[in-house]
């Protein structure tokens, strides 16, 4: 049978794609997890006071760099804990100059997108 997808190839095919797809994503994610808590653990980010609207990281990705954020968005539960929350050091998530199919990652690594 065909795929509904992509129009070519077996469902099978798919769901090994897809399965291929977010494990490259997952690992992604990881990277920017891990350079997020670097430069937490390096003393380089000082946590966000968010009644002053200071401190912390402003993660940003534009045209193609906001699928690392929405996999960062969808796996940071699956990620190792910390000693210290990360969300407390993360000011904001911009996504810039970007389309629709950037959000179609969210489908793709489910529902409950809750950071850190």
């Amino acid at each position: 049978s065909m795929s509904l997808l992509t129009g070519t190839g077996t469902a099978a095919d798919e769901a090994v794609a897809l399965e291929s797809l977010k494990a490259f994503m997952k690992e992604r994610a990881r990277e920017l997890h891990d350079l997020l808590v670097r430069l937490v653990k390096n003393g380089s980010v000082s946590a966000v006071d968010r009644m002053n609207n200071t401190g912390g990281i402003v993660v940003a990705g534009w045209s193609y760099g906001t699928s690392w954020m929405s996999a960062l968005l969808a796996n940071i539960k699956a990620f190792p804990a910390v000693d210290f929350k990360l969300s407390n050091y993360i000011r904001r998530v911009v996504f810039l100059g970007t389309d629709q199919s950037a959000f179609s990652l969210i489908h793709i690594f489910g529902k409950g997108l809750t950071l850190l």
